[in-house]
């Protein structure tokens, strides 16, 4: 985490720190910061497959605190759209 974050330090639009961040967060429990980091790379780069990627990784890692959220419900219809068999 201390990497991403010195990196951001020197490139704040670092698109590849963001989303490391986010997952780092996402796995300490903080379901909030963590998906801030994914949504700030989006942000800059809205095609970015690795932080979408990651943005989906940290609301299903975190997805007992995520319920209910509309980023949550948001994110479990794009799921359900390409891929049908996953539940929602």
């Amino acid at each position: 985490m201390a990497a991403c974050q010195r990196a951001l330090a020197i490139e704040p639009d670092s698109v590849s720190a963001l989303t490391q961040l986010g997952q780092c967060h996402a796995q300490q429990g903080e379901p909030e910061i963590a998906v801030s980091y994914p949504d700030r790379a989006l942000a800059i780069k809205p095609d970015d497959e690795a932080a979408l990627s990651n943005r989906l990784f940290v609301l299903d890692f975190s997805s007992n605190a995520w319920r209910g959220h509309p980023a949550h419900r948001c994110t479990a219809e794009l799921r359900h759209d390409r891929h049908p068999h996953v539940t929602r």
